[in-house]
C-alpha cells in the first residue's frame, strides 16, 4: 500500500484519535490491574484512593 499525498488535515484527526483510544486503553488497562490488588490484603501499595 502506497500514500502518494495526505492531507493534513485527515492525518491529524487520525493521529488524534489514536492517541485517544490509546489513552482510554491505558487508563482501562491501569484500573483493571488496580482492582484485583484492591480487593485482596495488599491494598496499602496499590490503589487506595477509594476503587478506580
Amino acid at each position: 500500500m502506497r500514500i502518494s499525498q495526505a492531507d493534513p488535515w485527515s492525518v491529524m484527526k487520525v493521529s488524534f484519535l489514536l492517541s485517544l483510544a490509546v489513552g482510554i486503553y491505558m487508563i482501562v488497562a491501569g484500573c483493571g490491574l488496580c482492582r484485583p490488588r484492591s480487593a485482596s490484603s495488599s491494598r496499602r501499595r496499590g490503589c487506595h484512593r477509594g476503587g478506580c
